[in-house]
């Protein structure tokens, strides 16, 4: 087969291929299964296992798994990057207001009720009292346990 050989920098291959106890049929039925010389990982949820179950085959060592990497970052790399999609997700960030009105089919028609009580809140009565009850939290220094 002329395939692209993933494994071939993996000097433990060598190694144990080069030992003449070595099964190469295991490997080839292993390799069968691979995609390219990856792990097929839509594969692997059809039948259930996951990607651990994946890295305990026996011949899993022998494969170059870097296709799981999209990039290498430097610390400073890594920070300015983090940074970056902070700043661009500030820009898409919703109000309160329309969050709401996004999420109800009902749109601003919708009522409200907080868990646990019995009044009703129109839209727009439920966003200030949340806004109230959170900033009231917020000067007691109320903070809630994830």
């Amino acid at each position: 087969k002329d395939e692209k050989l993933t494994f071939a920098s993996q000097e433990s291959f060598w190694k144990d291929f080069m030992k003449e106890d070595f099964d190469i049929e295991g490997f080839r039925e292993y390799y069968d299964t691979l995609v390219d010389g990856h792990i097929d990982i839509e594969k692997l949820k059809a039948e259930g296992k996951t990607l651990r179950d994946a890295f305990n085959e026996p011949y899993h060592d022998y494969i170059n798994n870097t296709h799981f990497i999209g990039r290498v970052f430097t610390e400073e790399e890594l920070y300015q990057y983090v940074d970056e999609q902070v700043r661009g997700n500030q820009d898409k960030k919703k109000s309160l207001y329309d969050l709401l009105k996004d999420s109800c089919p009902e749109g601003i028609n919708a009522t409200f009720r907080f868990a646990g009580e019995s009044e009703i809140y129109s839209f727009y009565d439920f966003i200030d009292e949340f806004m109230r009850r959170s900033n009231d939290g917020r000067e007691r220094g109320v903070t809630y346990a994830n």
